[in-house]
């Protein structure tokens, strides 16, 4: 009797941590779709990202901040490369190559408002870049770059190694 009592417990845990676990994904998908809807309204004025600049609403990371607000980081399909030449370079017909991955972040107040910031993460490793995220900066070497998405500055924040280094 004790082992079945026991065996009742745990699947009627079982049960409420799967309930949970479903009305923590429901709301996440409407607060995705309530993002979606009001980032759609935004007005990107730089012609590069707004021809290219596509938001991938089924990746995503939900990170919990201090403050109790929320930052949701998209994945978008933004990538760039850039080879750097110089005549020192050039001789040797080698170039250096710079990579770039662009991320939407949405940060959602206690109160439930929005903002938005574009954050573009910049390295010579592409390997590196291509998981890249706020939650997961060990041994990443580069810089990300935080703006508006009318194009205002708001920060830079360089890494050696996964240690904020300047900022």
């Amino acid at each position: 009797l004790k082992i079945l009592m026991v065996l009742l417990f745990f699947t009627g845990c079982e049960q409420k941590d799967d309930t949970e676990i479903f009305v923590l994904e429901n709301k996440t998908q409407t607060d995705v779709k309530r993002i979606k809807q009001q980032f759609e309204a935004v007005n990107l004025t730089d012609a590069f990202l707004k021809e290219a600049f596509k938001v991938k609403w089924n990746q995503y990371e939900v990170i919990d901040n201090s403050d109790g607000s929320l930052t949701y980081e998209f994945s978008t399909n933004l990538r760039s490369k850039l080879h750097l030449v110089d005549d020192s370079i050039v001789k040797s017909k080698n170039t250096k190559k710079i990579f770039s991955v662009y991320k939407l972040l949405a940060i959602e107040s206690q109160d439930g408002s929005l903002s938005f910031e574009i954050l573009k993460f910049t390295g010579n490793n592409n390997k590196e870049l291509k998981e890249i995220s706020l939650s997961d900066l060990l041994d990443f070497n580069g810089a990300i770059n935080y703006s508006t998405p009318e194009g205002t500055y708001i920060k830079d924040e360089i890494y050696n190694y996964g240690i904020l280094t300047n900022s």
